[in-house]
């Protein structure tokens, strides 16, 4: 049986996404690895520990920056890594590999290689918007912290300061719901989803949670700091598709080197995105006249915040920017933002809801896919191009229609999809064609 290989990063840095806002920087950086305290309320598993005992040491340590190591150990472990963000590391040495067909994701075997992946193991210092060189070299002085690189922009810190513009968590994640992200993994691994598998949660000691405070500000002393592990098939990313063709041929080719693969794995992303779609249909459920319960995938509350503002955006990801492509498929990554719930007050309050997270879903998986066919056939033809683009949206109005769950009428100038319920009467949908802006430019 062959082995699906996970994509490595072969250069020794990388950079996507410096046309826009999705800047991505790939560096080698040092960590260490550091032996958990035997304090059973520190590390939470997974079911997939279970089937795979090879796991089970990945659950005995913890990974941080050699900053906060040197202040606890004389002997700290280092380790090669690869800085994958704002607050998370591939462990490039560390490989394992996993039959789909046990996870519950493949009907016969398909063997997948993954890279031990860490969240919320520190950010650079480089890439912090509030620790400055000044401070950090403070915190050194007074700790007596000594035997770092020289180059301390490309060091790994720990800092729990916000984002100014995305409110998001630079280095350690912030924990306050208990078990959040596992009873997620858990739970849509059970539907079918493709997810990137969680080995486990692990709370900082004490002393960890001290040294990462000193950089924080009063309004999060009171909450834990926490890494994940996990394994990925690919460090690519849907979101890294945008509109330039060069790049994007590049990207395709780290995902396989092998032509075949890249032209069947259109078919296999969308044999995956017909699991989000009829996800509504198994998990609507009535709870009492008129109020309905349902939930999907992905932390994207803001569509039903400001619909019209985001759904006629030109450009944009929502739920594919936790997509991660691989030779096995598309996996979803971001475990916080998997398991979300909503209720409808109403019928129509129902539609409104459910309309909108479909409009998204369809507008972000025709613009992956119209994007990665044209990266796959390096297409330089604007007619061609277009060609493609109609190809793509017609082989996801296909494979929907081949749903028992979904039926798709024929093209109206919009499109109308009628989803099946279990308990509950179907809901015909209409996806305006002006939300679905032209992918090819």
């Amino acid at each position: 049986m062959s082995i699906i290989n996970a994509t490595i990063i072969k250069k020794d840095k990388l950079r996507l996404g410096a046309s826009s806002r999705n800047i991505h920087l790939f560096d080698r950086v040092n960590a260490v690895k550091m032996p958990l305290p035997f304090e059973p309320r520190l590390v939470r598993k997974t079911s997939i520990v279970k089937k795979y005992k090879d796991l089970e040491k990945e659950c005995k340590s913890y990974i941080l920056p050699p900053v906060f190591a040197y202040g606890m150990t004389d002997s700290p472990e280092h380790i090669e890594a690869i800085s994958s963000g704002n607050r998370g590391i591939f462990l490039p040495q560390d490989k394992y590999v996993l039959d789909l067909k046990d996870l519950g994701l493949s009907k016969t075997s398909l063997k997948q290689e993954f890279v031990v992946d860490v969240k919320g193991c520190g950010t650079r210092l480089g890439n912090s918007r509030r620790i400055s060189k000044t401070a950090f070299g403070k915190f050194l002085r007074r700790h007596k912290i000594k035997g770092l690189a020289k180059n301390l922009e490309n060091e790994l810190i720990f800092s729990r300061n916000r984002y100014l513009d995305f409110e998001t968590p630079e280095g350690a994640q912030d924990f306050t719901q208990e078990d959040y992200s596992l009873d997620a993994f858990e739970t849509f691994l059970d539907i079918g989803f493709k997810l990137a598998p969680m080995i486990g949660m692990f709370t900082y000691p004490k002393k960890v949670q001290e040294f990462a405070k000193e950089f924080d500000s009063d309004d999060f002393l009171k909450e834990k700091l926490v890494q994940e592990k996990r394994l990925m098939p690919s460090f690519v990313r849907a979101s890294y598709l945008e509109h330039n063709r060069h790049r994007n041929s590049e990207i395709v080719r780290m995902i396989s080197e092998d032509q075949k693969v890249l032209r069947s794995l259109g078919d296999v992303f969308v044999d995956d995105m017909l699991v989000y779609f009829e996800n509504l249909s198994v998990n609507t459920e009535k709870e009492e006249e008129d109020v309905h319960n349902w939930c999907y995938v992905g932390d994207i509350a803001r569509i039903f915040k400001e619909p019209e503002r985001i759904l006629k955006r030109e450009y944009g990801w929502y739920l594919v920017k936790d997509l991660v492509l691989a030779g096995s498929g598309m996996y979803f990554v971001d475990h916080d933002g998997c398991y979300m719930e909503k209720k409808a007050r109403t019928k129509e309050g129902l539609k409104s809801q459910q309309g909108l997270y479909i409009s998204m879903l369809f507008k972000d998986f025709f613009r992956m896919l119209t994007l990665y066919n044209i990266a796959v056939e390096d297409e330089k033809d604007p007619e061609k191009q277009k060609k493609i683009e109609c190809d793509s949206r017609e082989k996801i109005i296909e494979r929907l229609n081949r749903s028992p769950f979904i039926k798709i009428a024929p093209d109206k100038g919009y499109i109308e999809l009628k989803l099946k319920y279990e308990g509950i009467s179907p809901i015909t949908y209409r996806i305006n064609k002006e939300y679905l802006h032209e992918v090819v430019l």
